[in-house]
Parts: C-alpha cells; sequence; structure tokens
C-alpha cells in the first residue's frame, strides 16, 4: 500500500489516523497502570496531517476520540524535542535524506503544536550527547527530586 500524501492522500489519511489511536490506547493503558514509558514520537500524526493534507485534515484528527483526553495527559509529561542538526543528516541512499530547512520546519511546527495545545516541551539543542544527558537527567530531577538516576 502506498502512503504518500500527495498520491494517496486517504492512505495517508488512514496511517497516520492508525499511530495516532495506537499511541492514545498505549498511552491509557500506560496511565491505568501507573506505568513510566519512554515515547520517540508524540503529535507526530497532527503535524504530519496539517503539513500534507491540511488544516481541516487536522481539525478532524483533534476530534478523534480520546485525542482531548491524551492532550491532558501529556500536559503532566515530560516532553523533549530535539532539534535538527546539520551535522546529523546522512543520505545513507535508502531513505529520503530531507534537507535542514525541511526538518527545521517540522520542528517548528512540533513546538507551535505543543505551544497551541499547551503542552509544556524542553527543546534540546546541544549536538553534543553528553550535555543533551545532563539537559534531560537536570529536567527529569526538577520533576522528580526524589528518584534516584543513575547511569
Amino acid at each position: 500500500m502506498i502512503f504518500l500524501p500527495e498520491t494517496q492522500p486517504e492512505n495517508f489519511l488512514k496511517l497516520n489516523e492508525e499511530i495516532l489511536q495506537r499511541q492514545i490506547q498505549r498511552d491509557e493503558e500506560n496511565s491505568i497502570m501507573s506505568k513510566d514509558f519512554i515515547a520517540d514520537r508524540c503529535i507526530d500524526p497532527l503535524i504530519y496531517v496539517q503539513k500534507y493534507i491540511g488544516n481541516e485534515a487536522l481539525r478532524k484528527f483533534r476530534e478523534i476520540p480520546g485525542v482531548l483526553e491524551w492532550t491532558d495527559r501529556l500536559k503532566t509529561a515530560l516532553i523533549f524535542v530535539v532539534k535538527p542538526q546539520k551535522e546529523c543528516i546522512v543520505d545513507d541512499e535508502v531513505r529520503l535524506s530531507p534537507k535542514l530547512e525541511e526538518l527545521d520546519a517540522f520542528h517548528n511546527s512540533i513546538l507551535r503544536e505543543y505551544k497551541l495545545l499547551g503542552i509544556p516541551v524542553f527543546e534540546i539543542t546541544e549536538l553534543d550527547r553528553q550535555k543533551r544527558k545532563a539537559f534531560i537527567l537536570e529536567k527529569i530531577q526538577q520533576r522528580f527530586p526524589s528518584v534516584l538516576i543513575s547511569f
């Protein structure tokens, strides 16, 4: 099945809706069990449909059952978004390699959407992994001072 938004917008919308619904379901399950988790995606489907299909599609996605409760739960999460870095873009000749400008636009859209939804987010701008790690650990420690973190 083809999922390109330009040629198969219905498939693209369906795929992103399924991804969003699974994320909501997983978050609900973890919430019920009071289980912490780390996810590498969050509101990406919202941004993808807005970018490739339009604002009307984003509005419809925001009305999907469970989205409002999910975004409310995200307001208590620790969310980190890594700023794209030119040094990290490598063409592996397999995947599409976006330009830095495209990545920056997507990154800025994510930050805007989090702000619009009232969800706090921490932007990681450091390229150095040790500095990134220290930044994340600092934020975790600030939020959960009684948690002992060691790596």
